[in-house]
């Protein structure tokens, strides 16, 4: 048993936010249904591809089964209605007022379905003067100031993943199980409106507190960071980077103490002195490559292990897919795919002692289970043959 066993969720979804949050809710046991309208979700186009399917459609659409029904027209919005009517939680990611036009908007399903948790998903939120502005994670990343702060002093750079599309969905998710608890203990449903605008300032908490305290707007630093120059990368003997996480004095005595630098100690005694003293970043951190440089990589992991002070290395993908950490957690788990056979991918980190996060149902090809889910609502083989004809349903 999952947590979700008896929860049916309705993604009218497209690209990344909805569909993943969906994705997640289906991990947790949830009844997922995806509806796709005759021009398909965005994201089976989109790289990598092969045989004419996209993996990155298959990453983030996962234990949910698959029904293509026309909303615009008449037929296709009454079966809409019969799914509705049976829904717990209906997520969208369209324009802000799209759904109302179709006539499928929470005020239309509420009618049919009071207790419906109904989540809509965009870039700026349905009462934003920007409502009506599509957006991709490219464009909130620039939008929301992320490439302000990312990258060299020359160049902004994106974040190499779509990670305000992942942090909307990871807060969407919170919002919806938020609200069935609310459903449970007050028997209401509700609407919900995630902007992935209010979900990227959220992580604002420490270049908010510069610009307010400081009265500065926090530039690009690369690969440093607000902590100083003991809180960031430097190049190993092998030539692979060492990332120090020096934050607190007794990591920062134990490291000047062991490793040679009794100078910058007794002129830095506290973690706060270092990060106080701009000026002398240059300083430090010449010194501290200078020691890094002299042992290899691995050598510099076990002996600052063993210290008890954090660090890293800078890992590539292929070292991270094959880590024997990911190997470990069993995070990566491989299932099998109607057209392309066995395929991989990436699980929901949620580990409990009571349920364990499976792929039950592969990434579905479009409209491969609508007369499944058409018979699970009481139509008969000729009704579901005469919806396909006029285009109200898919195959």
């Amino acid at each position: 048993m999952k947590p979700l066993n008896n929860i049916t969720v309705l993604e009218c979804g497209t690209g990344l936010t909805a569909p993943y949050t969906s994705s997640l809710l289906g991990d947790l046991g949830a009844n997922v249904i995806k509806i796709e309208g005759p021009e398909k979700d965005a994201s089976r186009s989109w790289p990598p591809v092969k045989e004419g399917f996209s993996y990155y459609y298959a990453a983030i659409n996962r234990n949910k089964r698959n029904i293509t029904i026309n909303l615009k027209i008449d037929k296709g919005k009454e079966v809409f209605y019969k799914l509705a009517e049976r829904a717990d939680i209906i997520i969208e990611n369209f324009t802000p007022g799209t759904v109302n036009k179709l006539g499928i908007g929470y005020n239309d399903i509420k009618k049919i379905n009071p207790k419906v948790i109904y989540c809509h998903i965009s870039g700026f939120g349905w009462d934003s003067p920007y409502r009506n502005r599509a957006a991709f994670d490219y464009i909130m990343q620039g939008e929301t100031g992320w490439m302000s702060f990312t990258g060299t002093s020359e160049t902004p750079c994106r974040i190499g993943i779509p990670i305000t599309d992942f942090i909307t969905s990871i807060y969407t998710l919170s919002a919806i199980l938020s609200a069935l608890i609310y459903r449970d203990k007050y028997g209401e449903g509700m609407e919900i409106d995630m902007s992935m605008w209010d979900c990227q300032l959220t992580s604002f908490f420490a270049l908010a507190s510069i610009y307010w305290v400081e009265n500065r707007v926090p530039e690009r630093m690369g690969m440093k960071y607000i902590f100083g120059p003991v809180y960031q990368p430097y190049k190993a003997r092998d030539g692979r980077w060492i990332i120090l996480g020096i934050a607190t004095t007794p990591h920062w005595r134990k490291f000047c103490e062991k490793y040679g630098l009794i100078d910058l100690l007794e002129k830095y005694p506290t973690i706060i002195d270092v990060q106080m003293r701009k000026d002398k970043y240059s300083e430090i951190e010449v010194k501290i490559g200078r020691v890094i440089a002299e042992r290899n990589s691995d050598e510099w992991i076990k002996l600052l292990t063993e210290d008890g002070i954090p660090s890293g290395t800078i890992n590539s993908v292929a070292e991270v897919l094959n880590h024997p950490q990911t190997l470990s957690r069993e995070i990566i788990a491989k299932t099998i795919h109607k057209k392309l056979g066995e395929i991989k991918v990436i699980k929901s980190p949620f580990k409990t002692s009571k349920f364990n996060v499976e792929i039950k149902i592969p990434p579905s090809l479009p409209g491969e289970h609508t007369d499944e889910v058409m018979r699970e609502l009481g139509y008969s083989e000729k009704q579901i043959e005469e919806l396909k004809n006029i285009g109200a349903i898919g195959i």
